[in-house]
């Protein structure tokens, strides 16, 4: 779950996203409506996924 601290008007208070195998999953509008933001969103889990598991 993400939660943005900016914009909240358009983002939503909180934006729900899954990860089914090796695909990021959301029905949020901002997969929809702010599609460049959601995509930069998943680029940072993905960073920071990979940087969890290089840490272990």
């Amino acid at each position: 779950m993400v939660m943005p601290y900016a914009h909240k008007e358009e983002l939503g208070k909180t934006i729900v996203i899954t990860r089914d195998n090796r695909n990021w999953i959301s029905e949020a509008p901002i997969a929809r409506d702010f599609r460049l933001t959601y995509l930069n969103i998943l680029n940072e889990l993905d960073h920071l996924r990979i940087e969890y598991e290089n840490s272990n």
